[in-house]
């Protein structure tokens, strides 16, 4: 459920930043904010959240620095899917990785 609502939020901040453009504007659009909204949307944008990241191969040293940059923490892998942490502001950006094939929230596992 929180995974849920964190992606809503994330569409909403996509939004957001498609309406104003660039980040100078997003900047002048935050200081619109009351200042609890503008804690509330910081705190959420660097909320990690856990993702299924398939990519093209086994990562490259270059392309782990890449990812690091971006705030990415791997948990594991397997050949070219890796199980990771990704602040909820660097969804985007990892995915325009070149190297990125598709990033994918974790499927809960139920007992039947």
């Amino acid at each position: 459920m929180l995974i849920v609502i964190r992606l809503a939020f994330l569409f909403l901040i996509i939004g957001v930043m498609g309406m104003f453009g660039c980040r100078e504007d997003e900047s002048r659009a935050m200081n619109k904010l009351d200042p609890r909204l503008k804690l509330q949307v910081q705190r959420l944008e660097n909320a990690p959240v856990s993702v299924m990241l398939r990519v093209t191969a086994e990562l490259d040293s270059t392309q782990l620095t890449i990812l690091a940059r971006h705030g990415v923490t791997i948990q594991s892998h397997i050949g070219p899917v890796y199980v990771c942490q990704i602040p909820l502001r660097s969804i985007l950006p990892v995915a325009r990785e070149p190297f990125v094939v598709m990033l994918e929230a974790p499927k809960e596992m139920k007992p039947q």
